[in-house]
């Protein structure tokens, strides 16, 4: 993302599509969740966290983007707030 200026912003209907995607998957996945032991879940909740972390400046970067966006759109300051993840 941070590397790629032809990065867009996602269109309501493509971000509808992409929640939609994501919630089906969760859906999809709550039975092998539910089953996991708890070492497994903090496994996985360890993992997520790590690559959050290396990809930090990635999220970053994107969120800048979509902070410009967003001001570009006429968000309010309040929902640019909600938006940044640096505050």
């Amino acid at each position: 993302m941070a590397g790629n200026p032809s990065v867009s912003p996602l269109s309501a209907a493509e971000a509808t599509a992409l929640v939609s995607g994501l919630g089906a998957a969760a859906r999809a996945a709550l039975p092998a969740l539910a089953a996991a032991s708890t070492a497994r879940k903090n496994a996985a909740l360890l993992a997520a966290a790590v690559a959050m972390r290396s990809g930090a400046a990635d999220i970053l970067a994107a969120n800048a983007l979509d902070l410009a966006a967003a001001r570009d759109a006429g968000l309010s300051p309040a929902m640019l707030d909600r938006l940044a993840l640096d505050g």
